[in-house]
């Protein structure tokens, strides 16, 4: 699965624990990786991917969404599955209800 490949890079290359859905018992500071949609052409998919920072502080999920970017627009191109990544958006995404402080990136992620 894709998303298991991407989460493993992230896991290897980030400092914070990589994530597919939100775990019941979790750090104070951590990612989730999820696949929110796509598309196929042949064989050759595009899906859309929201990667999720979860900070103490506000400040600190900034930080972390910044380390991803980096990586998710820098080095991940060397899976041989991914063909090209792109970035739809980061914003500042804090979940008010529960004041936990967080930012979300987009990517659409071309890969095989």
């Amino acid at each position: 699965m894709i998303e298991e490949k991407i989460r493993d890079f992230l896991a290897a290359s980030l400092s914070f624990p990589v994530y597919l859905t939100v775990p019941k018992d979790h750090p104070s500071e951590y990612y989730v990786l999820e696949r929110t949609g796509g598309s196929r052409t042949d064989y050759i998919w595009e899906s859309v991917f929201a990667l999720q920072a979860y900070g103490e502080r506000l400040s600190n999920a900034a930080d972390m969404i910044g380390d991803a970017n980096r990586v998710m627009l820098d080095e991940i191109l060397i899976l041989d599955d991914i063909c090209e990544v792109h970035l739809n958006g980061c914003t500042n995404f804090t979940d008010m209800s529960k004041k936990i402080p967080r930012y979300q990136s987009v990517f659409v992620i071309t890969h095989y």
